[in-house]
């Protein structure tokens, strides 16, 4: 019984919604429109490439800051960085204590990587539509 809901509310979709999303480029609409009579267990869900974005640096931030993966993750870019001149000049205890200074700065690491995953660069008007904050995705954790 509930595919044959699922497959007429895909089938509404399809013919009446489908216009309505081309016509907005509002996903969000179409699919409070679609689901407005399914019950939940058979609504449609989309996932966007904002919600992707934060889990993405929200699992990389849990696995790279904070407990045995902080310490895992010290490692690593502390033995990379003594393979360059910099680090040899600096030494380990140097290099280690650098490395923890830039494993503190999560932000400016959200804040960087935002950029390039959005294309900022080449699409400017994407900084407008991307209105995801550090705190929004990193807040609850600490």
């Amino acid at each position: 019984m509930a595919s044959t809901s699922c497959f007429g509310a895909h089938f509404r979709f399809c013919r009446g919604d489908y216009v309505a999303l081309v016509n907005t480029s509002n996903g969000n609409k179409a699919l409070e429109k679609l689901n407005k009579d399914l019950p939940e267990d058979e609504q449609f869900y989309a996932i966007n490439t904002i919600a992707l974005f934060a889990k993405s640096f929200r699992d990389h931030y849990i696995n790279t800051r904070k407990g045995k993966g902080r310490q895992t993750q010290l490692e690593y870019l502390t033995t990379k960085f003594m393979k360059t001149p910099k680090g040899q000049s600096l030494g380990v205890n140097k290099s280690r204590r650098l490395t923890k200074e830039i494993l503190k700065n999560s932000r400016e690491d959200f804040e960087t990587v935002k950029e390039y995953y959005f294309f900022f660069d080449l699409c400017p008007k994407n900084r407008e539509r991307v209105n995801i904050k550090y705190e929004e995705v990193i807040g609850t954790i600490q």
